[in-house]
């Protein structure tokens, strides 16, 4: 489970990786490893990202 973590923390949440949302960063999970549940877990992953989810409520106009 950590190793997942460290995965997702690096194509994720590191500054070249740019908080890109779920699907990019399903693409470059994709080409660095395979794990089960890797859908679900990314996508739990990114949903959960307190920056993204900051960065969102800005960008959002009702």
């Amino acid at each position: 489970m950590r190793l997942r973590l460290n995965i997702l923390e690096e194509l994720h949440d590191s500054k070249k990786s740019g908080h890109l949302g779920v699907r990019k960063t399903l693409q470059r999970v994709r080409e660095a490893v395979y794990f089960p549940q890797l859908y679900k877990v990314v996508t739990a992953y990114v949903r959960s990202c307190h920056l993204c989810q900051l960065i969102n409520d800005v960008n959002y106009n009702p």
